[in-house]
């Protein structure tokens, strides 16, 4: 970790993904963390959102709906780095406003998409540019597993989510559409196709989600917390195929290999690799910390991608 100056760190909800980056930091015997939660009285907890405005640096951890609010709250009241936890809005109203906010205001505020700085985003950038596949047509990606039965489920903020949206729409599938939105925003903007979402067990926890570039580009993705755990994605290309899964990553290519009768058959595997999940999650969280502390130790401007 980088941060190696004193300073006060507010963090707005701490629950397990607080505790995860604060796990990151490397806290000096002088460094101090203040946490608000609106009504729970705990300890080195305040419920006076004001006794953060003088944090060098906040953490938004808290429900999806409330990000906005405290966005809103600390860019007018405070001058701290705000490190907000996705999505950062939850309407377009409110997206909107953001827009309007002055570059002074943005340039002190991240939003962790977390996987943007993960080696799976870097894949999904040279899948496009990987001659041995072809023209890319069509990617699926799919990332589940069971939380809607866990039986703490119902009584979290997760579970007490507004039966009209889809909470994991917001929670986890915003995060494989931020990759490839993030990755191929800039010369093939993505289009909406369909977005379905509906129950297997509880809450809306499950949904799927269709995208389309401009050149014909097909983006389809999958989300569930009613299904076992999975993390799969593929890629076809004209001529060639990739392959992300528990078994690492593989491509296979070309598309004209042949069996004994003449007849297409599996092209060969030409390249594999070694490739975790879990673990590029956690690297990637690493990288987003650090960028963060970078920026906040030298006083410099959160790049506006982000």
């Amino acid at each position: 970790m980088v941060k190696k100056e004193k300073m006060k760190i507010g963090f707005i909800g701490f629950g397990n993904h607080a505790a995860k980056i604060l796990s990151l930091m490397k806290l000096s015997k002088k460094d101090r963390v203040y946490k608000y939660h609106p009504y729970k009285s705990k300890a080195n907890t305040t419920n006076q959102l004001r006794d953060l405005f003088d944090c060098k640096v906040v953490f938004i951890t808290s429900p999806n709906e409330t990000h906005y609010k405290y966005i809103n709250i600390l860019i007018k009241n405070s001058k701290c780095y705000i490190f907000c936890e996705k999505p950062p809005v939850t309407n377009r109203i409110q997206i909107n406003d953001l827009k309007k906010y002055s570059k002074k205001m943005k340039d002190r505020v991240y939003f962790n998409f977390n996987y943007r700085l993960s080696n799976l985003t870097n894949i999904i950038k040279n899948i496009r540019g990987n001659s041995s596949i072809g023209k890319l047509m069509i990617i699926n990606a799919k990332l589940t597993h069971g939380l809607a039965f866990k039986s703490s489920y119902q009584k979290s903020w997760r579970g007490r989510y507004d039966l009209r949206k889809s909470v994991v729409l917001d929670t986890s599938l915003i995060h494989l559409i931020d990759i490839f939105n993030f990755s191929y925003r800039e010369k093939n903007p993505l289009k909406l196709l369909s977005c379905i979402s509906t129950s297997y067990f509880y809450g809306r926890d499950t949904c799927s989600f269709s995208l389309v570039e401009k050149n014909g580009l097909i983006i389809n993705i999958f989300s569930s917390y009613a299904a076992p755990y999975q993390f799969e994605m593929s890629a076809t290309g004209t001529n060639g195929l990739i392959e992300i899964n528990r078994n690492g990553f593989r491509s296979y290519s070309p598309r004209n290999t042949y069996n004994k009768q003449g007849l297409y058959t599996n092209p060969p595997l030409i390249k594999k690799d070694k490739y975790n999940f879990e673990k590029d999650y956690k690297q990637s969280l690493i990288k987003s910390v650090n960028y963060f502390f970078e920026k906040v130790k030298a006083s410099e401007k959160i790049n506006n991608n982000y």
